[in-house]
């Protein structure tokens, strides 16, 4: 690659450990393929940390929406 982009080493000792390591895959990646394939992951892994901490933050609240509640029971089987 020609216009080679520097890795952000701020953000990089910023970021969880998984998301650190998915960061980097994605910028060595030597195909566009590989490059495409390892910041989907990147930005999957992310949105999953996100929705966990809504979830924490949610239930510190201690607020009751049964509607809600029935939405988020569901997210407790495990999937891969």
């Amino acid at each position: 690659m020609d216009h080679e982009i520097p890795m952000d080493r701020e953000l990089l000792e910023r970021l969880p450990l998984p998301l650190a390591q998915l960061y980097r895959r994605a910028h060595h990646a030597k195909t566009s393929l590989a490059r495409h394939l390892a910041a989907s992951h990147l930005w999957e892994a992310s949105l999953k940390l996100l929705a966990s901490v809504a979830v924490v933050e949610y239930a510190a609240l201690g607020r009751n929406v049964a509607t809600l509640e029935d939405k988020l029971r569901s997210l407790v089987r495990p999937a891969l």
